[in-house]
């Protein structure tokens, strides 16, 4: 009997240290990283739809919220980034498939 694979994936968008965003000294606070990703639902490792983006900060391999504080000192620095197109791709091809069966089915009709 075949297992049916689904779960929860993310995508490293970004990386910056913390001395790149200028967030805190590197000297104070060693070892800190600031990750851009995005998660997004899987069926057999094939992308279905994006769950968002977000950014998390990484201390000796822990995911962490990044505080506050942080988040506007990030949008003071105006990093953007955008999520890949491609963490839909399940939602793409289920509204190509219903397009063009509906279109088959038109032309059948006429």
């Amino acid at each position: 009997m075949a297992l049916i694979r689904f779960g929860i994936k993310k995508i490293e968008l970004g990386y910056f240290s913390a001395f790149d965003l200028r967030i805190i000294e590197e000297n104070k606070h060693p070892g800190f990283a600031f990750f851009y990703i995005q998660n997004y639902f899987h069926i057999w490792y094939l992308p279905i739809i994006s769950l968002g983006c977000k950014w998390v900060m990484i201390h000796k391999g822990e995911f962490y919220e990044i505080p506050n504080e942080y988040r506007k000192k990030i949008s003071e620095y105006n990093v953007k980034l955008k999520g890949k197109w491609y963490a839909n791709i399940g939602m793409y091809l289920l509204i190509g498939g219903t397009v063009i069966a509906t279109v088959i089915q038109f032309i059948n009709n006429l």
